[in-house]
């Protein structure tokens, strides 16, 4: 897509019994799910779930429990991603930085 989007993810521990609201505009829908069901989901195509979303469940994912998630996120080193398109082998391809915490990133776009 020829747009960049600003997105930013946080991570806090929410109360029991949280109420997930939706807007009607950003958000209609929400139901509260693991990070790995998510991915599990995304994968076998029953869930769309947006390449920066999938980078940051994928954190999640690696997380042991809330607490840790918590964690986690405040000893994060905190950089803007900018992703890059790149040409390799006639295959066009999404890139992203080594300093962003996602490990090696390189995906086919396409």
């Amino acid at each position: 897509m020829p747009k960049r989007f600003d997105t930013f993810f946080y991570a806090v521990h929410a109360p029991a019994n949280q109420v997930a609201a939706c807007d009607g505009h950003e958000t209609v829908d929400a139901e509260w799910i693991s990070p790995s069901d998510v991915l599990r989901l995304a994968k076998c195509g029953e869930r769309t779930v947006i390449f920066p979303t999938r980078m940051n469940v994928q954190l999640l994912a690696e997380a042991n429990d809330a607490a840790d998630c918590i964690k986690r996120a405040e000893e994060r080193t905190l950089v803007t991603v900018l992703p890059a398109l790149e040409e390799r082998d006639g295959k066009r391809l999404l890139v992203l930085p080594d300093n962003a915490g996602y490990g090696s990133v390189v995906e086919v776009v396409g």
